[in-house]
């Protein structure tokens, strides 16, 4: 059985948090993510899900009168209430179980690390067998992304030396990079980065295999294309044509993996920068359970490509480059113990 899932909270960094989480169960698909009650009940109007991840506290319509309004609504999703604190010593625990929620989960915290992800995933795994999810049987595509593209951008030259060297050596996938740049930059880069990160970062070569724990950079003047299956993905290099003005191009790469899947999930970030190359990869990807962060508007030198990803709802959360990192950090820990 596969559950619909729309998670709502005003913080970006949550929601990506709560997202990832959530598609780090095969079966469970994210059919949305909004930041207000207002929104979500809009949401719920027009689609049907199976689950509600709701926040307790935020602007507006809080948590409690948007679990109102939703059960008063026709929708049949149960809901369930996350919260920066202990369902134990909360009062709020109870108004929402009084007033139909499903279950009352707490949120991770920084202190907590990677144990209160584990807890707050466990709690999930939890409600999705009470709702009828069952874990795939052995065969089943794996858990968590087989592999993580980063579309970097010229006109955000500090955004990969910020968000690369954050990558765990515990890193449990590949990691493909693709950045629209000359083969003189790229070489350098790869070379640089791999002295600044805590796993190897070096140029893609044609037909090597794509081994989980390395960074691997899109050579200039090539596409990088993916083939084989989730389990053993081997990389291509292409010189062909331009797409979207850009060789390499994130789109070539991200419709390759897309054509590669089968099943499994994968995992896009799109940083900032002029044009909308990345746009249709990631449409094509997110045709299956895959997810998409961009770096948020405000923060980009050159805001087109968020803009337009934003506009096309492929965005899951729109997070700056501190967020990127910290959610990048939560994605390896979750994929790495799926």
């Amino acid at each position: 059985m596969t559950l619909r899932a729309l998670v709502v909270d005003d913080s970006s960094l949550q929601r990506a948090i709560l997202c990832s989480l959530l598609r780090s169960l095969n079966g469970v698909e994210v059919a949305g993510s909004v930041a207000s009650g207002r929104e979500a009940l809009g949401f719920l109007d027009s689609r049907d899900v199976d689950l509600v991840l709701l926040d307790v506290v935020m602007p507006g319509l809080d948590g409690i009168e948007t679990l109102k309004a939703i059960r008063a609504s026709p929708s049949k999703a149960e809901v369930v209430m996350v919260s920066g604190v202990s369902p134990v010593v909360d009062a709020t625990a109870v108004r929402a179980r009084r007033h139909g929620a499903f279950e009352f989960l707490q949120k991770p915290t920084a202190e907590g690390g990677a144990a209160g992800r584990d807890s707050l995933r466990d709690g999930l795994v939890d409600v999705a067998r009470r709702l009828g999810w069952r874990e795939p049987t052995a065969g089943a595509p794996p858990d968590g992304p087989c592999v993580l593209v980063i579309a970097g951008s010229p006109e955000e030259p500090d955004a990969l030396r910020r968000l690369l060297p954050r990558l765990p050596t515990t890193l449990p996938m590949p990691v493909l990079v693709v950045l629209p740049a000359p083969a003189t930059l790229t070489a350098s880069l790869a070379v640089d980065l791999n002295t600044q990160c805590r796993v190897p970062v070096r140029e893609a070569c044609d037909g090597e295999p794509a081994a989980p724990g390395v960074v691997y950079l899109a050579p200039g003047g090539h596409h990088l294309q993916v083939d084989g299956s989730p389990r053993s993905l081997t990389l291509r290099l292409d010189a062909g044509a331009p797409v979207e003005g850009v060789r390499p191009s994130a789109d070539v790469t991200l419709r390759s993996l897309a054509d590669s899947l089968d099943g499994a999930s994968a995992h896009a970030i799109v940083l900032g920068g002029r044009g909308r190359d990345g746009v249709e990869g990631v449409r094509e990807l997110k045709t299956g359970r895959c997810s998409c962060w961009t770096q948020a508007v405000e923060s980009c030198v050159s805001a087109e490509r968020s803009r337009a990803l934003e506009a096309a709802g492929l965005s899951d959360a729109a997070l700056d480059l501190d967020e990127l990192g910290a959610c990048l950090v939560q994605l390896c820990e979750s994929a790495a113990a799926a």
